[in-house]
This record gives C-alpha cells, sequence and structure tokens, in this order.
C-alpha cells in the first residue's frame, strides 16, 4: 500500500511539471511569434521579456527548444520516460548546437540586433 502512494505522489509530480511545461511552451511560442510578427506585446512585458531572451540566446533555434520541451510536457502527461536514451539526448543536443551554428554563419561579418538567428550559442559555437 505504501508503493500505492509512492507512485501517486510521483504521478502528481510529473502532471504538475507537465502543466507547468505545457504552460510555458506555449506562453513562449506565442510571445516568439508575436515578436517575429512585429507586435512583441502581444503577450505583455513579460512575454516580450522571454521572447527577447529566448531569441537572444539560441535564435531560431528557440523553436526547437520549445518543440522539445512539448515533447517532454506530453511525455510527462502520458508517464514515459522524459527521453530515450541517452544518445536521443545528445542528437538533439547536436541537432540544437549544428542549427544554431548554421543559422549564425550567414550573419556573422554583420551587426544584428538580438544577436541573429543564430543566438548567443550560434555566435560562441560559430
Amino acid at each position: 500500500m505504501a508503493t500505492k502512494g509512492r507512485s501517486e505522489s510521483r504521478g502528481r509530480g510529473r502532471e504538475i511539471a507537465g502543466i507547468a511545461l505545457l504552460g510555458f511552451a506555449i506562453f513562449s511560442l506565442i510571445s516568439m511569434i508575436s515578436m517575429h510578427a512585429g507586435a512583441p506585446r502581444l503577450t505583455g512585458p513579460g512575454g516580450a521579456a522571454t521572447a527577447s531572451g529566448l531569441y537572444s540566446f539560441a535564435g531560431m533555434g528557440a523553436y526547437l527548444m520549445v518543440a522539445s520541451m512539448l515533447i517532454v510536457a506530453v511525455r510527462c502527461f502520458k508517464g514515459q520516460a522524459l527521453h530515450g536514451s541517452i544518445g536521443e539526448v545528445m542528437a538533439l543536443v547536436g541537432i540544437f548546437m549544428s542549427f544554431t551554428v548554421l543559422l549564425h554563419l550567414p550573419f556573422a561579418g554583420e551587426a544584428v540586433t538580438l544577436r541573429g538567428p543564430g543566438g548567443i550559442v550560434g555566435q560562441w559555437l560559430g
């Protein structure tokens, strides 16, 4: 009977984490879309700051970060493992780093606002 209580509390913790991740991912996605559409205040000053921070950090790779948060949130709701294997995690990190570098390279010599489409990660790695 004690194991049932632990699994229920762990399940609720995963559900809470899933709700928080899902909420932040949707908020971030709407904030970034509104920033790129030219209306950065659609989600308020917090949304504008979130979109600016994510875009400055990862550029267009921030959309990949948001997609990853959505996938992890769905896995939390389903009760699955948060990642399949360490290889899956390393592959996603490699794709993210390659994506940011490739987005940064065409704009490496130009002055761009908010660190450009590769973000600061692409700038450091490029």
